[in-house]
């Protein structure tokens, strides 16, 4: 290593905390490769200082002379000089905090761990490896997690080596899965619920369903799928990333049904064949595909005829018979041509000659499809007790805040106070025994009218954060649990799947200038 010129790198003296620590391990690597003293070390790193660390350093040197002090002499004392100048106190404890925090997240499994190892280093924490390889599986998220566990490993290289396979695993499972999202009508908005119920249903149960328009079947669904939609847009690009979606009938059951002029084959769901004990025939041509299988290539081998109903439309198509989870029934490319169906883009419905009358099918809306959890008026009283209650993951560790109630003025203080007794009166609401308390506020409505809002900023700051899918998975769940539950909750205070919110008199967006 004698001949190996190597040079230090330059240090400003900025509060820039990881420019410091990332510079000290690499003044650290290269005196590991020398055979330097401890005082030449100190000469050398100081020769690259500039600007304020220059001048803070010579400060230093000249303190240490005037005040006869104990000369710095040494690399060592010169790194602990310089973390109690650049190294706030605090930083140990912060990286203990996100430590506890750190989860995988949108992060990838090797991604994650490094930032588990780098936490770990940076605070100087030594941890059996034992320790370490549980906190990076508790961190995992639960898809990787529940698959990983179940396998045997021995160290923590093998264990990232089994969660890697893992996540490429479900990402090829996903290829197909991921399209389901847009598959979901959920970016239709509700604009007219003050009118009475929504457009769409006033122009179906009107005249206008003469005119051809039908509306999906109503009802529970004949299998529960894990179905969302993306995010939504502004409103006048709602339906820009959106697949149809809708419902039909079939044999008497609801079903889901997905009109994509994307592919080439009509296909129907293998669940929802056998559900049904629908009659199935042998495919002429089999032929093989890729991209709905979770296990390499599929053989499709079997066809089934569908009769289906959508209001007063009745069709019959031939469909191959294949395992998905997007939806029960997928109308493509064949079925398009053989009804000579116009598709309206912007819209996104699709119209059709049935019986000499034109009929338009329209998509299918989150509020149209859980309707019967959104009633014009809700019952009075809280629901009945259920074997589980609700809960809230919190941080290990954490304490529940108790917040005194925020200053009002008299006016502020009487709407609160009448609202409190209303929700008492219609029985929403009963004294709480909780430790934990939070603040209330009042925001304004568009109708000139306060709606009362919790500010739940200081619980939410020791919540478990889900994923974005988990999120929209929830969604779904909870209201499916209020229509298995008879269970309602009031539209006109629901927001779906926006982009952003008004929170506390300010718009909050995805965007960085909202």
């Amino acid at each position: 290593m004698d001949d190996v010129k190597v040079k230090i790198p330059n240090f400003l003296g900025t509060y820039d905390l990881k420019a410091y620590l990332d510079w000290e391990m690499k003044v650290d690597q290269i005196f590991i490769c020398n055979n330097f003293s401890e005082e030449k070390k100190m000469w050398l790193a100081s020769l690259e200082f500039e600007g304020y660390a220059l001048v803070w350093w010579n400060q230093i040197l000249v303190d240490k002379e005037r005040l006869r002090r104990h000369r710095v002499d040494t690399w060592m004392v010169m790194k602990r000089i310089m973390r109690e100048r650049f190294v706030p106190p605090h930083y140990v404890r912060e990286m203990h905090n996100k430590l506890q925090r750190l989860y995988q997240e949108c992060k990838s499994v090797d991604d994650y761990y490094k930032e588990i190892e780098i936490s770990l280093i940076r605070a100087n924490i030594e941890e059996t490896n034992e320790a370490t390889m549980a906190r990076y599986l508790n961190g995992l998220n639960r898809e990787i997690q529940d698959v990983v566990e179940l396998q045997s490993y021995n160290n923590m290289d093998e264990l990232i080596h089994r969660a890697v396979k893992v996540e490429q695993q479900l990402k090829r499972k996903q290829t197909y899965k991921k399209t389901s999202y847009t598959y979901s009508s959920w970016k239709d908005k509700d604009t007219s619920k003050k009118k009475g119920s929504s457009s769409q249903h006033l122009e179906r149960n009107s005249s206008r369903e003469d005119d051809g328009f039908l509306p999906p079947e109503e009802g529970d669904l004949l299998m529960v799928k894990r179905l969302m939609g993306n995010l939504c847009k502004d409103k006048d690009n709602m339906q820009r990333e959106n697949i149809f979606h809708s419902r039909c009938l079939v044999n008497g059951k609801v079903c889901s049904l997905i009109i994509d002029g994307g592919s080439c084959t009509n296909v129907a769901s293998t669940r929802l064949v056998k559900k049904l004990g629908l009659k199935t025939t042998p495919y002429p041509k089999p032929y093989k595909l890729q991209w709905l299988s979770d296990n390499g290539e599929l053989v499709v081998d079997k066809q089934v005829l569908l009769i289906f109903y959508i209001g007063n439309y009745v069709d019959d198509v031939l469909c191959d018979m294949v395992p998905m989870e997007a939806g029960h029934v997928l109308l493509r490319r064949p079925w398009q041509y053989d009804r000579d169906v116009v598709y309206n883009g912007v819209t996104n419905r699709y119209s059709i000659l049935h019986k000499g009358k034109k009929v338009v099918l329209s998509p299918l809306s989150p509020s149209e499809e859980f309707e019967d959890v959104f009633p014009q008026d809700i019952p009075h009283g809280l629901p009945p007790l259920k074997g589980v209650e609700h809960q809230i993951d919190l941080f290990s560790g954490a304490s529940l805040p108790n917040r005194a109630a925020y200053r009002s003025n008299l006016e502020e203080t009487k709407e609160i106070q009448k609202q409190v007794k209303g929700l008492i009166q219609r029985g929403w609401v009963k004294e709480s025994l909780s430790p934990c308390a939070m603040p209330v506020i009042l925001v304004a409505k568009k109708d000139g009218t306060w709606r009362m809002c919790t500010d739940c900023r200081p619980i939410n700051n020791i919540t478990v954060s889900l994923t974005l899918d988990d999120h929209l998975y929830h969604v779904r769940s909870v209201l499916e649990m209020l229509r298995h539950e008879k269970l309602f909750a009031n539209r006109d205070k629901c927001t779906f799947c926006t982009n952003q919110v008004v929170f506390l008199g300010f718009v909050v967006s995805a965007s960085p200038s909202g």
